[in-house]
């Protein structure tokens, strides 16, 4: 298959590079010049043209910054070529009856980078919940909060697209957990959010935010985020009648409680984050191959989660995105 990956920084070479390595001819566009230096470093094909990239391929990933997700998504349907989006799938719904019009009549499929639902935890907890482990669900509460300048050393948080107020913010980065709370427990609405800047990153961006959902069933999820925590949490937890689970994401264990507190099951997984990256590409090949039912969520799913991410920002009066599509620099 022959991919291109739109966008040359660290998430899209490690698509091109996980790509490549499952024999997938690759070429990476970016019109930056040190981004294509960096890609030919890894010995991946690099283009500075986006329409000569897409012009050979079969699929296309887009990594490029958040802001341009929409018009390259487009773009990449109208080549005739499978799309995986990274997160957020965009940051307002310009555009979106565009790209899923043009996919259905290109016959192409469209698919969104959510890689918490191929995490090993994850997956064994969709089991236990489709098995009724837990009994009658009654709450959940999903907590990511990190330390953003930890992130990329080296590089100034402050100046990348985590700082912009309308396309950045915890919210869209921490997306992950929004998606998660669909997946495990079906679709919601959201009814609440509260967010704010700290102050402490030195970014306008919101840094911090609790948002609550309630699901099609009557279940609440809680939904905490942010990136001003020096001590690290993800954990996600689903309480019901009969027991609770605790998915630990980083530490990638899912432990089983019975309704008195006893452990009654653990399970560690071991690998690292970098095998759900991986595993993540093999699902967007299954989908568009028709080999089997892919565990991402297509565009039309994402499309249903993106207006509720929206509708959390709004709540929270958060300035939204004004929903021009954007295009990268001039293109050779």
């Amino acid at each position: 298959m022959k991919i291109a990956v739109l966008g040359g920084g660290s998430i899209g070479l490690r698509h091109a590079q996980n790509a490549a390595a499952m024999n997938c001819a690759v070429t990476v566009y970016d019109p930056d010049s040190a981004s294509l230096a960096r890609a030919k470093a890894l010995g991946l094909e690099a283009q500075p043209c986006r329409s000569a990239a897409l012009a050979a391929a079969d699929a296309a990933i887009v990594a490029s910054p958040s802001r341009f997700h929409m018009v390259d998504a487009i773009d990449s349907v109208e080549h005739g070529c499978h799309v995986l989006i990274e997160k957020p799938m965009a940051t307002s719904t310009s555009g979106m009856d565009t790209l899923l019009k043009t996919s259905d009549a290109r016959g192409v499929r469209v698919f969104v980078a959510q890689n918490l639902r191929v995490h090993p935890a994850v997956k064994r907890a969709v089991e236990f919940i489709q098995q009724s482990r837990l009994g009658t669900l009654l709450w959940s509460r999903l907590i990511a909060s990190s330390y953003l300048p930890s992130w990329r050393p080296g590089s100034d948080h402050r100046a990348n697209y985590t700082s912009n107020p309308r396309t950045g913010g915890a919210i869209f980065d921490y997306v992950h957990e929004l998606d998660l709370a669909w997946h495990l427990l079906g679709r919601y609405e959201v009814q609440a959010c509260i967010a704010r800047s700290t102050g402490t990153l030195g970014i306008s961006a919101e840094d911090t935010a609790d948002i609550v959902v309630r699901h099609d069933s009557g279940l609440i999820s809680n939904i905490h985020v942010d990136y001003v925590s020096p001590i690290p949490e993800r954990i996600t937890s689903i309480a019901g009648t009969d027991g609770r689970i605790d998915i630990d994401i980083p530490g990638r264990r899912l432990r089983l409680l019975d309704n008195r507190g006893a452990t009654v099951a653990y399970h560690g997984f071991g690998g690292e984050h970098a095998d759900d990256y991986r595993t993540e590409l093999v699902e967007f090949f299954a989908g568009i191959n028709g080999t089997r039912a892919s565990l991402l969520s297509d565009g039309t799913e994402s499309n249903a989660i993106l207006k509720q991410v929206l509708e959390a920002r709004s709540l929270a009066k958060l300035p939204a995105d004004d929903g021009r599509l954007s295009s990268p620099a001039t293109e050779a």
